[in-house]
């Protein structure tokens, strides 16, 4: 198994220090027969130097790109990705330096967990003495520790991690992002499910110097964390193609009455007469508007969608509705605050159920009520959300598969990719009774009779549950 090293130098690095990079790259236990260096723009000649005496000891192995003008090291790094000739890509700075069995181990890691496209592992971090270690950058290890992780912070070492070319490449390879390319890198290839892995071992000694702080505590840097941030929380429902494709669904164009599970739903709804609302994902407010015209003396409805929200504000505007543009995992409100709270195929997009059911038991009074529903975990536990078709194209099973697995599935849907988070049925129903709910109704509805012979494929609807629907009472 070979590998690419992929290295980006510019003007400003010490000439020492790249030599003592190269080097830790020539000392590995593995050796590379590819070894990628960009110059990002003109060099001085100290650097110079170093580079073409590396060029007489390493001949071919040392493939040195110059670039007429400094475009910066995610531009420069993406030049240099065309010009990697293996699969897997060993990344390296200029001023940091492998320990000897690096990417050896790295190629282990690969070869036994091929699932994977991006290992890094943990980091000692120096200023000017390579003895004397100032702190270790230690990253969670399996793929779901490391999703987590990336909600908060960088969850891999981007100067030691060796990755997949052909998985960067998928996504579109290092973007602009100040100070954060690799960072956004990563969220984009979790986002589409590529996984990843940390060694516990230490695989660089990495120069950190008191410019590296100062880069992250300015201001700019600051800024683009909030952006990087922000785009963490965007979704597939403010992607232009894939809005028009929901906004043409039967549930979305007739409403309430469109939606095929909205016959049992309404019957577990209690009586909204001058009760307060939240609305949790209210996607085009359809629901807000239900509570508004039985009663109801306020609504609230939220969504990470800005286009959701601007269509809700379009067809069921009301003085007594309020849209919020809020992300589920971060609506944090007032105890007391609303008399009921619902939910309508929602909380299979987010990773924690527990913490959506402490926060809804806080917020909602006394005897309060929180109804909801989610796509069933019979069918969401396989992950793609289709049949198993029989030699005619005709379905013959659902697969159900990993259900006591929780987290991540891919699916399609509406044509796209899109994330959603298997749980089981425990998970629902133990989530409620831990925050101190008590369940009145919990239903697996099947299809209304009027809906069997005019919806296309609604009787293949009677062999498995597509959703649960669940009610329950504060006590």
């Amino acid at each position: 198994m070979e590998y690419s090293v992929l290295m980006s130098v510019y003007k400003k690095e010490k000439a020492e220090f790249l030599k003592e990079a190269i080097e830790s790259i020539q000392k590995q236990s593995k050796k590379t027969d590819d070894f990628v260096l960009v110059c990002d723009g003109e060099l001085n000649e100290s650097l110079d130097k170093v580079i073409l005496d590396k060029k007489e000891e390493m001949g071919d192995v040392l493939n040195v790109i110059r670039l007429k003008e400094n475009v910066g090291l995610g531009k420069a790094l993406n030049v240099g990705l065309e010009y990697c000739k293996n699969e897997y890509i060993a990344r390296m700075d200029s001023d940091d330096i492998s320990v000897p069995d690096r990417c050896e181990k790295q190629l282990e890691i690969f070869k036994k967990l091929q699932e994977i496209s991006i290992c890094s592992g943990t980091v000692q971090e120096f200023s000017d003495d390579i003895n004397n270690i100032e702190c270790l950058r230690i990253l969670p290890q399996n793929n779901n520790e490391i999703i987590k992780f990336s909600k908060k912070r960088n969850p891999f070492n981007h100067p030691c991690v060796m990755y997949k070319k052909s998985s960067v490449k998928a996504v579109g390879s290092y973007q602009d992002f100040y100070l954060l390319e690799d960072y956004h890198l990563w969220i984009r290839m979790l986002m589409n499910g590529y996984k990843g892995y940390n060694l516990e071992d230490i695989l660089l000694n990495m120069r950190a110097g008191n410019n590296m702080y100062k880069r992250r505590a300015g201001f700019k840097y600051v800024l683009s964390q909030i952006r990087l941030f922000k785009y963490m929380k965007e979704n597939k429902y403010d992607d232009e193609r894939f809005f028009g494709q929901y906004s043409q669904m039967s549930r979305s164009v007739q409403g309430l009455r469109g939606a095929g599970e909205w016959h049992e739903l309404k019957k577990m709804l209690p009586d909204f007469n001058g009760k307060r609302v939240l609305d949790l994902g209210c996607g085009f407010g359809w629901h807000c508007r239900y509570a508004i015209e039985r009663g109801a003396t306020f609504a609230l409805g939220i969504d990470l969608s800005g286009k959701m929200l601007d269509k809700a504000r379009e067809i069921n505007p009301s003085p007594l509705i309020e849209y919020k543009r809020i992300a589920i995992e971060d609506f944090d409100f007032a105890p007391n605050s609303f008399d009921i709270v619902i939910s309508s195929l929602t909380f299979h997009y987010l990773e924690s159920f527990d913490t959506v059911c402490t926060e809804v038991y806080k917020c909602l009074t006394q005897e309060g009520v929180f109804v909801f529903s989610v796509e069933h975990p019979v069918f969401t536990a396989y992950g793609n959300q289709d049949w198993i078709y029989d030699s005619e194209g005709k379905p013959a099973h659902w697969p159900v598969d990993h259900y006591f697995q929780e987290g991540i599935r891919h699916a399609r849907f509406l044509g796209e990719d899109v994330t959603k988070y298997h749980k089981t049925l425990t998970t629902y129903v133990n989530g409620l009774i831990k925050a101190g709910f008590c369940i009145t109704h919990l239903v697996e509805p099947q299809p209304d009779e009027s809906m069997l012979d005019t919806v296309p494929g609604m009787r293949d609807e009677l062999r498995r549950p597509m959703m649960l629907l669940i009610a329950a009472r504060k006590n």
